[in-house]
């Protein structure tokens, strides 16, 4: 097999010759190509799946995170009633009512997640 220096031009038909005969002189080369092939398709599959499950991750965490804001400001509305009933200003269907939501609320994202 002819040495080649890489400034030399090397034709495909040539270059396809050269690998035939490298692969024929070196029978565990062809395995290790195949090795190489595999990893990089494993890779390449991992990175794809990777992709496409990420904007299902970001929706995820934002649907999350407005869960949590939506349960503080729930909360929130229970304590101001609650105040409004110990003053005598608020009703205890408020009250219940409030309570209900809360814990509606709470119950969902238990069964959500």
């Amino acid at each position: 097999m002819p040495k080649l220096a890489l400034s030399d031009q090397i034709e495909s038909g040539e270059l396809n010759t050269l690998l035939r005969e490298a692969l024929q002189a070196n029978p565990g080369l062809q395995q290790t190509l195949l090795s190489v092939q595999i990893y990089e398709a494993a890779h390449k599959t991992l990175a794809a799946q990777f992709m496409n499950a990420w904007p299902g991750l970001i929706a995820q965490q934002q649907s999350i995170a407005i869960q949590e804001k939506r349960i503080v400001a729930l909360a929130s509305n229970e304590k101001f009633i609650v105040q409004r009933y110990r003053n005598g200003t608020g009703s205890l269907d408020d009250l219940t009512s409030a309570r209900s939501v809360l814990a509606d609320v709470f119950a969902a994202d238990s069964a959500a997640y």
